[in-house]
């Protein structure tokens, strides 16, 4: 009964883990496209391939956390707002994004080259 018990929370962890892992990954993911910066692209300026960012962002990959500091960084977020809400589970428009897709959304300033009479 015991190590059925202990399985069970041991199989709940990786779950959880794999759950935190892929949401983390999507979120990475959403930040970067929001950017508009391609995988390519922000692979070359936080310094890892392209294949790795992708197994980051499709949560395959646990990124080393100097790895999420450049991430974070490239990102213009802390480490801390990448994590922050993901233990809730909220997929749909996690607050992190919601605040960054206000921030980021800069009207438009039309510049004339002639001024009205």
């Amino acid at each position: 009964m015991e190590l059925e018990a202990d399985c069970d929370t041991l199989e709940n962890g990786r779950s959880d883990a794999i759950v935190l892992r892929r949401t983390l990954g999507e979120r990475i993911s959403a930040l970067r496209r929001m950017l508009k910066l391609t995988q390519e692209e922000f692979a070359e300026r936080t310094g890892i391939s392209v294949s790795y960012l992708s197994m980051i962002e499709r949560g395959q990959r646990t990124p080393h956390i100097a790895t999420l500091a450049r991430v974070a960084k490239e990102l213009g977020v802390s480490v801390s707002q990448l994590f922050d809400g993901l233990e809730e589970g909220d997929r749909t428009m996690l607050p992190l994004l919601a605040y960054l897709a206000r921030a980021l959304t800069v009207p438009k300033l039309t510049l004339c080259s002639r001024l009205p009479k």
